[in-house]
């Protein structure tokens, strides 16, 4: 038997008969190089070959491991050979060619809970278990099939359109796209492609999965307790060695962010970072705001969390893909298919698993975390990743993308590749689930900041049920900041996504 296995799941509580949630890691054990576990989570579903939009949910699992109480942590490889001691007409785990991982979803056509379903992964490795911890780590995604969609709504801020008319452009392949032709892509006014997008720049029609909910607090939590020193000190606003109770990210107003130092760092012994959304001198408590959407991230930080967890920053073209999937453009248009919204402000159950709003959403005004329209009040920070979804819930009044990703319009803007010249260089490679000993995603063909934008809007952003209005942030389609560099503001934060 080695020593400890600690187990993180990143769980949010979300009812929904298509949306899934509420994930669990149970029961750990190990022998030899072989890693087990229970899984559940309620509500996955599988549609891939039954009903739009024909496509399924999964979790993404991988693992840490460093050597007992002291060292490093390192990225576990996974062999492709996996399997499983029970459920196993049920699910299926594939582990990626790279081994860093392991997508877990139904085999099955429906939707289901699963309960205590137990896993086994070969860990590819002759390091002896009994010298080593190890972390696992789940994160709930949702699958973007390959197909054709829509770039643009011919009527937003920047939008992308068809050069030649000016309408919304349709993408058809991964194939190099041609800019400012008559057969090629274009924008409205400003922010229009650099130059043609080159074929291994991910266009969004292939397929791949996306993470459902933006980076939680208590992911960026558990990323920055994986650090060293060093590595903290480059993604923290604050040194390492600050007081305990310290904010981390937002030492002076925090807008809802709830990390913070419980442990100081000492010499080369690292901080220990922990959740108090409710700001008293209690760490880790049930309302300290662990399933809130992370803020104040930069770009840096989006960037080293996806590498960390060997996933990849998303594109705009794959953003707008997530968003409207197949459908054709409206006007003006939200991540739920309507240019209507219901700002979310009176907040109950706060910074808990359950938090919510008492704001209700009708069709076709979707609910969503935003700044409402101008001289109203507005909620001063983001809310729980999911937040409007219920078990009634539709796409339109749980705020969700075509897909079932939550949040894409509202809540924090989502850190997205541009296509400026920064951006072109992006050729869509996943994360190796390491950083430099600085603390820098390693990826070589990963833009910096430059390359780097905000899309989908956020908590204060300002629009209006008057489509006349002239910035409506959240609309699917505006791209007015997707040339602004991602840098650590209060309403920015970020999700990543992974090709198969």
């Amino acid at each position: 038997m080695f020593r400890k296995l600690l187990l993180t799941a990143i769980a949010v509580l979300l009812l929904h008969p298509l949306w899934a949630n509420n994930l669990r890691i149970t029961a750990p054990a190990a022998s030899s190089n072989t890693l087990s576990f229970a899984i559940g989570w309620d509500n996955s579903w599988n549609l891939t070959e039954t009903a739009a939009p024909f496509n399924k949910d999964a979790v993404w699992l991988f693992a840490k491991a460093r050597r007992t109480g002291s060292g490093e942590w390192f990225h576990l490889p996974l062999k492709q050979q996996s399997f499983q001691s029970s459920c196993s007409t049920v699910l299926e785990v594939n582990v990626t060619e790279d081994g860093k991982g392991a997508f877990i979803s139904l085999t099955e056509q429906g939707a289901f809970s699963i309960n205590n379903c137990r896993i086994e992964l070969q860990a590819d490795t002759s390091l002896s278990l009994e010298e080593f911890d190890i972390r696992i780590f789940g994160i709930e995604m949702v699958y973007i099939p390959e197909g054709r969609f829509y770039l643009g709504d011919a009527a937003s801020k920047y939008s992308f359109a068809d050069a030649a008319t000016l309408a919304p452009y349709s993408v058809s392949s991964e194939n190099e796209l041609p800019v400012n032709s008559d057969n090629g892509l274009t924008a409205l006014a400003d922010n229009k492609p650099a130059a043609g997008i080159p074929a291994a720049y991910p266009k969004g029609y292939g397929a791949f999965y996306a993470m459902k909910y933006e980076i939680s607090q208590e992911q960026f939590v558990d990323f920055l307790n994986t650090l060293s020193v060093a590595q903290q000190a480059y993604h923290l606003a604050v040194p390492p060695t600050s007081p305990v109770g310290t904010f981390a990210l937002a030492p002076y107003e925090q807008n809802r962010s709830g990390i913070a130092i419980q442990y100081p760092a000492s010499g080369e012994v690292p901080a220990v970072l922990a959740l108090n959304g409710n700001k008293n001198e209690i760490f880790n408590e049930t309302d300290d705001a662990a399933t809130r959407a992370a803020n104040f991230l930069n770009w840096e930080n989006v960037a080293a969390y996806l590498d960390w967890a060997a996933l990849r920053p998303m594109t705009e073209l794959e953003f707008e893909k997530i968003s409207r999937g197949p459908e054709s453009p409206l006007e003006k248009e939200l991540a739920w298919g309507t240019a209507q919204a219901i700002n979310a402000n009176t907040v109950v159950e706060n910074g808990t698993p359950e938090e919510r709003v008492t704001e209700t959403a009708e069709a076709p005004f979707g609910l969503a975390n935003y700044g409402g329209g101008q001289q109203e009040e507005f909620l001063q920070g983001p809310l729980r990743s999911g937040f409007a979804a219920t078990a009634t819930t539709n796409r339109i009044t749980a705020g969700s993308s075509y897909y079932g990703v939550m949040d894409i319009s509202g809540n924090v803007w989502e850190a997205v590749v541009n296509t400026s010249m920064d951006g072109l260089v992006f050729q869509g490679i996943s994360g190796d689930g390491q950083l430099s000993a600085e603390g820098i995603a390693n990826q070589s063909s990963w833009p910096g900041p430059k390359g780097s934008g905000h899309r989908g809007g956020a908590w204060n952003s300002l629009i209006s049920n008057d489509l006349s209005y002239e910035f409506r942030d959240l609309a699917i389609s505006d791209r007015y900041y997707a040339f602004l560099p991602v840098s650590r503001r209060n309403t920015t934060g970020g999700r990543g996504v992974r090709t198969e």
